[in-house]
């Protein structure tokens, strides 16, 4: 800065603007002597005053650090560059929100086909019956899904014979396969997609054949008996009724697990996960409950960032991790129910009173 040419342009502007010492210095909160050897040169003006002055006398605050007046020709010019540099940018910054906002439509649809390609109608269930005065077949249930294959049902020998073998058939496309071979009158055969000990899951999904038991007694009687198939449940909806009741076969399934109560109430059910989607005045929510593994998630979604809880409900041991849009870890616990640390209190207490009262008791 040269102090002259500072001093000389505010005194320029202040006489152009028919201003006394007096009047600018009033505007600035100083005294008269201050302005007068800002103008002689012997003192600077300090920054907040420079941007102040520009203010005052309608300038670029450079103009002032300068001491030199710029001309509406030039102005022009630096408005005319500024608004280029400002637009460009603009625009450059419009096209990279556009196509990263495609990206990440993309990356998000290319998600839910693939989740929906390979969960939608991925479940379904049978009822297992028989028409035969001589027998009875009680919790029949075939289940197929995408990970395992169920097959359960108790024979009920109506006759009372001793019976020496039971084996179980599937025809299909004129194929006969024997599946077991067994004394016992109760069948539980659990198959794992990949494995195929005992059923081919392509042929089941895609067309049940037939099934029927060949049931030889002591004597080598034998009767053969056409299992008959119910379909009671397929996952083909995309919006479930949480007030719909599910099917008894599911329950059957989950006869064994010790569900809360809320949430056999209030939640979806699907295969072997209970599902409920919340929202909240600061955020959304989706809230699962996984039977199996006997585990509470909820996945809470902010403005800026995210949250997800798991809680082991059998460790007694909360996981608690938050995100930003970028996916990049922000802080993380781990809280141990039966030895709560002082800073972990209080995540403690906001899943206690959220989810575990909420849903859990």
């Amino acid at each position: 800065m040269n102090e002259n040419k500072t001093g000389n342009l505010i005194k320029k502007l202040r006489e152009k603007n028919n201003m006394t010492q007096e009047e600018l210095a009033a505007l600035l909160f100083v005294t008269r002597q201050v302005i007068s050897n800002i103008e002689l040169g012997k003192t600077r003006p300090s920054q907040s005053n420079i941007e102040k002055l520009s203010k005052i006398f309608n300038v670029a605050s450079f103009e002032i650090y300068t001491g030199e007046e710029i001309n509406i020709e030039s102005k022009e010019l630096v408005d005319s560059t500024i608004n280029k540099i400002t637009t460009s940018f603009s625009t450059k910054l419009k096209k990279t929100i556009i196509i990263f906002s495609l990206i990440i439509l993309i990356i998000i649809s290319g998600f839910f086909a693939y989740y929906f390609f390979h969960s939608y109608n991925s479940v379904k269930i049978y009822n297992i019956y028989l028409e035969n005065k001589n027998y009875k077949v009680n919790n029949g249930l075939l289940i197929l899904t995408k990970d395992y294959i169920n097959f359960t049902l108790d024979l009920d020998n109506q006759n009372n014979n001793e019976i020496k073998e039971v084996i179980l058939h599937y025809q299909i496309n004129k194929e006969d396969k024997i599946i077991v071979k067994t004394d016992d009158l109760n069948l539980n055969l659990i198959d794992i997609y990949g494995y195929e000990a005992y059923f081919n899951y392509d042929n089941l999904i895609q067309n049940i054949g037939i099934f029927y038991l060949e049931i030889i007694d002591t004597d080598n009687k034998t009767d053969l008996l056409e299992l008959k198939l119910d379909k009671v449940y397929e996952n083909k909806k995309l919006i479930f009724n949480k007030n719909k009741k599910m099917i008894t076969s599911t329950k059957y399934e989950y006869s064994d697990k010790n569900i809360p109560e809320k949430i056999q109430s209030s939640f979806n059910n699907e295969n072997d996960s209970f599902t409920l989607n919340v929202e909240k005045s600061k955020y959304k929510a989706q809230l699962t409950y996984l039977v199996e593994n006997n585990q509470f998630i909820a996945i809470e979604e902010y403005k800026n960032y995210f949250i997800n809880w798991l809680y082991d409900i059998d460790l007694q041991i909360i996981s608690y991790s938050k995100y930003n849009e970028a996916n990049n870890i922000l802080e993380e616990f781990s809280i141990d129910i039966t030895n709560i640390k002082a800073n972990e209190k209080e995540l403690y207490n906001y899943f206690y009173q959220n989810y575990i009262v909420e849903y859990l008791k």
